[in-house]
């Protein structure tokens, strides 16, 4: 049997990861958006951090990817207490 190696490949967009909970374990969940700029990601995050709390969910987490290099915590948030 051949072997099969799996290459990941870069991208030249800046991702954003982050986790929302309503204060449970079981209501936790995260989302990966890929942006142009690091401007474009910061600007989506707040909108996104405001739509996702008018429905009561709190920001778990939120890192930010350059395309090259280390992330940056966005947020640290609020983590789950149940």
């Amino acid at each position: 049997m051949e072997e099969v190696k799996l290459v990941k490949k870069k991208s030249n967009r800046w991702r954003l990861n982050f986790g929302v909970h309503r204060d449970t374990l079981l209501t936790r969940d995260s989302e990966i958006n890929e942006y142009d700029s690091e401007e474009e990601a910061r600007k989506n995050f707040e909108q996104l951090k405001e739509w996702y709390e008018s429905f009561g969910l709190k920001i778990w987490y939120a890192d930010l990817y350059p395309p090259e290099g280390e992330k940056t915590v966005l947020d640290k948030g609020i983590l789950y207490t149940g």
